[in-house]
């Protein structure tokens, strides 16, 4: 699960160019990250680990890079990434 703290490498190289709705959704990640992190309680499944770490990465690194996707507009894509992590964390707080 620690994979969950991958996509924040791209703090390292972008963090000139974030704005303030990139630092926001990055202290949004880090902290679904954390708490992800520290539950125990997630069942080591395939399809679980791909619902806990491969939708919240991809939703980052789509809201970091919205223009690598060119068939939507920008705002359309970082829309659908606050709406990926934020159902993701819904999830992970419906655990606890």
């Amino acid at each position: 699960m620690e994979f969950v703290f991958l996509p924040l490498i791209i703090v390292l190289f972008q963090w000139r160019n974030f704005e303030s709705a990139e630092w926001g959704f990055t202290a949004f990640y880090l902290v679904y990250a954390v708490l992800l992190v520290t539950n125990s309680e997630i069942p080591t499944n395939s399809r679980i680990g791909s619902f806990y770490l491969g939708i919240p990465s991809a939703a980052y690194v789509t809201f970091i890079f919205p223009e690598l996707y060119t068939r939507y507009s920008e705002r359309a894509m970082r829309v659908l990434s606050v709406i990926g992590l934020l159902v993701a964390f819904v999830a992970l707080i419906s655990i606890f």
